[in-house]
């Protein structure tokens, strides 16, 4: 783990986090490391593996939708707010088995409301995918420089992760590899310009 990848990324992805109110220590832990371009590049890699941005939710047709009945029978539908997770239930007929997954890191309804976050927020996402990252054992091994490490510990987590138990499609370790290794560059560089002043914090 190199000296710019820790400083450098670590002062700048800070200054660009809200304050939400009153963090539990464990927010507070996820918040911070998302200062790193590992872990920045990790988010890149588990946001490609499962298809996913910060307004999916997981292909099929919805049979429950509270708040928002007008989705009940469409199929392929998108997060309707931001203010809470939208845990809305979908049936998919590939693996013949219904799911809640929604968001860029597909959290599960029942798996997202511990977390204890405030919103939906793609921050909070973030955040949240952060700490379950924390819970799986991934972070260690992950700013140790193990990419395949980390990504096996996680595969529990997310399906689509190799080695996962769960039978569904997986990506191969090759290919999130390559989406790690271009985002932690991107990521890099781009914290190289705001330090040498090339770039504002927005990265304009």
């Amino acid at each position: 783990m190199t000296s710019l990848t820790t400083t450098t990324a670590s002062a700048s992805f800070l200054c660009l986090i809200p304050q939400n109110p009153a963090p539990t220590q464990a927010q507070t832990n996820a918040r911070n490391l998302l200062g790193y371009c590992h872990v920045h590049a990790l988010l890149d890699t588990l946001s490609y593996s499962e298809g996913a941005d910060y307004n999916t939710v997981v292909l099929g047709t919805v049979i429950r939708a509270p708040g928002h009945p007008e989705l009940v029978g469409k199929t392929n539908v998108k997060v309707p707010d931001f203010s809470q997770h939208p845990n809305i239930l979908v049936y998919i007929p590939s693996i013949d088995k219904n799911s809640t997954a929604a968001g860029r890191y597909q959290f599960l309804y029942r798996t997202w409301t511990p977390l204890g976050l405030p919103n939906f927020s793609p921050f909070n996402q973030d955040v949240g995918a952060v700490m379950r990252m924390q819970y799986r054992g991934m972070i260690t091994p992950l700013l140790n420089g193990d990419i395949e490490q980390a990504i096996e510990n996680g595969n529990a987590e997310w399906a689509s992760l190799p080695g996962s138990p769960y039978g569904q499609g997986t990506r191969s370790m090759s290919s999130l590899k390559k989406v790690y290794n271009q985002s932690f560059l991107n990521c890099v560089q781009t914290m190289h310009q705001i330090h040498q002043g090339l770039r504002d914090d927005n990265g304009v």
